[in-house]
């Protein structure tokens, strides 16, 4: 099986071409579900595209890949620009006017039926040159045999206007989200006022019972259809299109209640009602999973095998099961507990000084990199944001400029250190990035008035909190060391974190490798150098920099061995200390040196 003329980049990294053949002949077989659990450097994404590009020319198969977010599609198709995809009609000018195609003339005027759209069969009513962008891309992503969409597109599509029919091949990438995506996508807020002011509509908000609340569903939805037609009559077409969005929720979720009752519960915000589902197992198969008859979900942070299979709705026995070592050393991605206090919430406001002055202490060690401190809350954020204001090396965001702050940070020359609750998953801060991070918060959630994730948690057969804890802190680590050369230095500084690394831990295997005091926590001794073979010892000459001066940096310093390695480097031209790290483990491979 030749599956290097498929890969754009010519090579692979180490796993990736025996991983591609697995999947390409667990396909041909009946087996629906292969979990890829592959830690970060894998390379997932030159995986799927392979496979997706080998079904497609040697089978004639088309496939549909999934991410999680808009940063993620848009990072696969600047690697694989052959992709199509579909972007929101926000992003595409009207041709009838300047504003843009939500706002444009098939929205105002034309009630979606523009000339220079499409028809009832999807096809482009005019030419190409004289069709409307918004629906020219997404003809050519729904026709074409490899696209890719995100998670939020596809549940609209599913369950609304079914553009998009079922493929042969569908890869679901960062697949832990599922949940979360379904979760979210079926939720239903009630604003009382809200409603009242739409359609006059009085609720009981103390009501409980689920039954009922799907019979008044129903009934609210009803009454959004019949005020949508009447504010079309007024020519007010926007508004009834959004009447019309909630009379399809409502009905919607009218039904799934109706079917199971027991899996939904009543949460409020403030002065509205939320309704959750408490499991999405039920749901999955039907509406994300249905878009492919073979289904490839990927991951590096599925925990247990068979709590995400639980989780899905998936049957463990008909699903082939890939796990993929990792390639980063453990040495290039240590962990350093320092802890500085409690972060919980009856101990945050008594620690916080303490936390900050942690913060300020390890940046001093990185004067001249770049770093990120992970809050998981907002609180804590603008808690270190109230202390730190006034340094200008620290960069902050709210849940508005995240987006920009972000790119700030990521743009700038200066050793800066971005201050975020939610760069965790779907950023990737490889490199000269981010060459240290801190973890400032135990990522415990918001359980106060939480009824979804206390009824959630109460029904698993394992613990899902603590799954969900681990899983975050799992997807932290994996922030700043993201390629077989890259390096990064992460320290815990919550001692809450402890909680998640007793004997217990689910934290994923690739995060425990990289606790110092689990293979490096020691002293370095020198060995006897005539230790190292003559044929050693010449290929050495090659090397940019001799071991020996390094062998004898390390013998004057009476510290750890990586925090040794780190400030060495500060002796050397500012390039070497990329070298530092591999120097050692060669000498530690070779019995040069040995840690006690």
């Amino acid at each position: 099986m030749n599956v290097k003329q498929y890969n754009p980049f010519g090579d692979f990294r180490e796993h990736q071409e025996d991983v591609i053949k697995e999947i390409i002949e667990i396909e041909d077989t009946e087996v629906p579900n292969i979990i890829l659990k592959a830690p970060v450097a894998s390379g997932k994404s030159l995986i799927a595209y392979t496979v997706a590009e080998y079904l497609r020319c040697e089978k004639e198969k088309n496939s549909l890949i999934f991410t999680s977010t808009k940063f993620l599609q848009n990072q696969y198709l600047r690697d694989f620009p052959q992709l199509k995809t579909v972007k929101g009609r926000n992003n595409f000018d009207c041709i009838h006017n300047k504003r843009t195609c939500d706002k444009g003339s098939c929205k105002e005027i034309c009630g979606f039926s523009c000339p220079n759209a499409v028809d009832s069969s999807l096809e482009l009513k005019k030419d190409r040159d004289d069709s409307c962008p918004y629906w020219v891309q997404k003809i050519e992503a729904i026709n074409a045999p490899i696209s890719i969409i995100n998670y939020a597109f596809g549940l609209i599509d599913r369950s609304f206007v079914k553009h998009f029919l079922p493929r042969d091949f569908a890869v679901f990438d960062e697949a832990h989200n599922i949940e979360a995506e379904l979760m979210g996508f079926l939720e239903v807020e009630i604003s009382p006022r809200q409603l009242y002011n739409d359609i006059k509509y009085n609720i009981n908000v103390n009501l409980k019972d689920i039954q009922l609340w799907s019979d008044i569903f129903l009934e609210i939805g009803d009454i959004y259809k019949d005020a949508a037609k009447k504010e079309l009559n007024k020519g007010n077409k926007e508004k009834s299109d959004a009447f019309i969005s909630k009379y399809e929720k409502y009905k919607t979720t009218a039904y799934l209640m109706r079917e199971s009752p027991e899996n939904w519960v009543i949460d409020t915000d403030n002065a509205n009602l939320l309704f959750k589902p408490i499991l999405i197992n039920k749901y999955a198969d039907k509406s994300l999973l249905s878009f492919g008859r073979t289904r490839l979900l990927m991951s590096g942070s599925i925990l247990k095998n068979h709590s995400f299979c639980e989780t899905l709705g998936l049957d463990l026995s008909d699903s082939h099961i890939i796990e993929v070592p990792s390639i980063i050393k453990p040495i290039q991605r240590p962990i350093y507990k320092e802890y500085a206090g409690s972060m919980s919430l009856k101990n945050r406001n008594a620690n916080i000084d303490n936390i900050v002055a942690k913060i300020l202490e390890i940046a001093e060690k990185y004067p001249n990199e770049k770093g990120v401190v992970h809050t998981y809350t907002y609180v804590i954020s603008k808690m270190i944001e109230d202390r730190l204001r006034t340094n200008d090396r620290f960069i902050f965001h709210n849940s508005k400029n995240r987006q920009s702050q972000t790119q700030r940070f990521i743009e700038s020359d200066e050793p800066k250190i971005l201050v975020s609750p939610y760069s965790f998953e779907g950023v990737d801060f490889k490199d000269d990035l981010a060459r240290f991070q801190i973890i400032a918060k135990n990522p415990f959630p918001n359980m106060f008035g939480n009824n979804q994730y206390e009824a959630r948690d109460r029904v698993s057969d394992f613990h899902w909190i603590f799954e969900l804890r681990s899983k975050v802190l799992s997807q932290m680590y994996g922030r700043i060391v993201r390629s077989p050369n890259d390096w990064g230095d992460t320290y815990l500084i919550d001692s809450d974190i402890d909680s998640l690394l007793g004997k217990s831990s689910l934290v994923t295997g690739y995060m425990l490798e990289g606790f110092v005091d689990s293979w490096i926590n020691k002293e370095i001794i020198i060995l006897d150098e005539t230790r190292l073979s003559p044929d050693k010892r010449k290929s050495y000459e090659n090397e940019r920099f001799n071991e020996q001066v390094v062998l004898g940096e390390i013998k004057k310093m009476d510290k750890p061995t990586v925090v040794k390695l780190t400030e060495l480097y500060k002796n050397l031209p500012n390039d070497a200390y990329k070298e530092i790290r591999p120097i050692c483990e060669r000498l530690l491979k070779n019995e040069a040196i040995a840690l006690r």
